[in-house]
């Protein structure tokens, strides 16, 4: 090592309080690991070199090893994958057959020395003592995981599994708070050019785990790890509507959770299986599920238009039983009535021609029946199509009406405070930390409602 990096890292741990100088300076305990660490020395060894007891090389080594987690985790950062590595996705022989493959996993035994009445369960299966030790790297031979620790006598198995549950509850701990931010994170996106009737994109996805990991960086999750969690959203938002349904069982809109009878709770675990059970708690609060309809009302399956053999199918509307204004209605009214006049005036044309050639014994004509007046002539399938979709488009325009007046998302209330006049930058800054409350944005959009410049004073009595 070059002696200006041994100077530096002793600086950095008599800095950092992680080594203290004591009876023996920081270098020469650093001297006493490295030494030990590059020739493998046993203690007899650095007896010799260093001329100090055992008891003192015992005392002032552990204190290394007890911060080397500390060093690793400011020290060493793993790199973040989430892609196939090129050399899979750039060659046929190996894509898509390896589109999720990200790494390699391998284990080993590392030996140890241990008193005897502590040997037992790190005595591996060819009678050594070892800690099973479990390594990942990814396709450049760089290390990205080490699960270490594990006695011998563990199964691989045990270990990977330990890994897998140990990581995910690191890395993956959510909370409501997340969850809840997750959700507008989505709400966001939910438009056509993000969502398709498939789902969000790839490319969506991307962005929005960039986007919550931004606002968030006490936390860092993957790609995958969101995605399930919106699955398991998904999934609570359908059981607890279609547990609505269910007769007997009710819901408190204030407290946003399902209320039923002891015997109802039952039938819903029959019908729901256990991940209906942790809805049953009187915490059990849900207060994401008016926020999930909204993602998903549209877009879950409901079996409305299923039947089977054995039953008549239920009546569907199509394009052309649209109500549109009446038009429908008016012309098969039309219809009918130009269908009894012109049996009208076949009957007339029958008793003209029995007249003219002497039959029947009626001398006296009947007075004709008067013919109703022509209305307008009827509308073509193509001009009734056109009404149809004017109906659709001025319904869509009440509706996008209706969801603007009932936005009072931060993203509005930025859109807002910028066009209005007299804001000054640091009266925006200021306004940020007000918009973290719901119950704020609501008000500042009423006030802006009312153009009166009550919003920004308001604004500027929050502040004050």
């Amino acid at each position: 090592m070059e002696p200006e990096i041994f100077r530096w890292v002793a600086s950095y741990l008599r800095n950092e309080r992680l080594i203290l100088d004591s009876r023996l300076k920081v270098e020469e305990k650093l001297a006493f690991f490295l030494y030990m660490l590059s020739h493998n020395a046993s203690f007899e060894d650095l007896q010799l070199e260093f001329e100090h007891s055992g008891y003192t090389f015992h005392k002032y080594i552990s204190e290394f090893f007890d911060i080397i987690p500390i060093l690793a985790t400011r020290f060493v950062r793993p790199r973040y994958i989430d892609e196939p590595h090129p050399k899979i996705s750039m060659d046929d022989r190996f894509f898509p057959y390896f589109k999720n493959c990200i790494g390699a996993i391998d284990g080993s035994h590392v030996p140890i020395s241990l008193s005897p009445q502590y040997q037992a369960p790190w005595r591996n299966r060819k009678g050594s003592l070892s800690q099973n030790v479990m390594i990942a790297c990814d396709f450049d031979l760089n290390i990205t995981f080490i699960s270490c620790g594990w006695e011998g006598s563990a199964t691989d198995a045990r270990v990977l599994s330990s890994a897998i549950l140990k990581d995910g509850k690191r890395r993956a701990s959510w909370n409501r708070g997340l969850e809840k931010a997750l959700v507008d994170v989505l709400l966001e996106h939910n438009n056509t050019y993000h969502r398709s009737q498939n789902g969000w994109s790839s490319e969506t996805w991307n962005m929005m785990v960039g986007i919550f990991n931004s606002k968030y960086t006490h936390v860092h999750f993957t790609k995958t790890q969101i995605q399930n969690k919106e699955k398991d959203l998904k999934r609570d938002y359908r059981m607890l509507r279609d547990a609505r349904k269910k007769s007997g069982v009710g819901w408190n809109e204030h407290r946003c959770m399902i209320e039923a009878e002891p015997h109802l709770w039952d039938n819903l675990e029959v019908s729901f299986g256990n991940k209906i059970r942790k809805f049953r708690t009187e915490d059990s609060r849900f207060p994401l599920y008016d926020l999930l309809g909204q993602l998903y009302e549209s877009q879950i399956a409901e079996g409305d238009f299923n039947f089977t053999s054995m039953a008549e199918p239920p009546p569907r509307d199509d394009v052309n039983n649209i109500e549109s204004d009446g038009e429908f209605e008016d012309e098969r009214e039309l219809e009918k009535e130009e269908a009894a006049v012109q049996q009208a005036d076949d009957e007339l044309q029958m008793l003209d021609q029995a007249e003219t050639s002497g039959v029947g014994g009626a001398k006296t004509r009947p007075k004709k029946i008067p013919k109703k007046p022509k209305r307008s002539p009827k509308k073509s399938s193509g001009d009734a199509l056109v009404g149809v979709m004017q109906r659709f488009v001025d319904i869509k325009e009440k509706e996008s009406k209706k969801e603007e007046a009932t936005d009072f998302s931060i993203t509005r209330c930025m859109k807002e405070l910028k066009a209005l006049e007299g804001v000054t930058p640091d009266l925006k800054v200021k306004c940020y930390g007000i918009f973290k409350c719901p119950k704020n944005c609501e008000i500042f959009i009423n006030a802006i409602a009312d153009k009166d410049g009550s919003a920004l004073a308001w604004l500027q009595s929050q502040i004050g």
